[in-house]
């Protein structure tokens, strides 16, 4: 599949009114184009660093890039350079640890 920008670009605008409440579509329409949002950057643009998506402007983009790499890695996206994914991971799994000890199911 081909990238068509103008209509990636026409995607993420109908997603990204909708999010701030400027424009109403119905669910199906929403879902959609998502959809078709989140394919497109997986299939076409998933070679891509991920700090390529981070973007104040469009937070579906970031959001849906994030949540691909996520699908994909099984792990959180690094964005704006601020951590190491190394050490994201060891804060992630000693936050993890510390939550099971409190756990009073164990």
């Amino acid at each position: 599949m081909a990238l068509n920008r103008i209509h990636l670009r026409e995607q993420l605008v109908l997603v990204e009114m909708t999010d701030a409440l400027q424009l109403r579509i119905d669910a199906r329409r929403y879902q959609t184009a998502a959809r078709e949002i989140r394919l497109t950057l997986r299939d076409e643009l998933g070679a891509l660093p991920m700090h390529v998506f981070a973007s104040e402007l469009l937070p579906a983009l970031q959001t849906t890039a994030q949540n691909n790499y996520f699908e994909r890695h099984r792990r959180f996206a690094e964005t704006d350079g601020g951590v190491s994914a190394a050490q994201a991971q060891r804060l992630a799994d000693a936050c993890l640890h510390r939550a099971a000890a409190r756990d009073p199911r164990r």
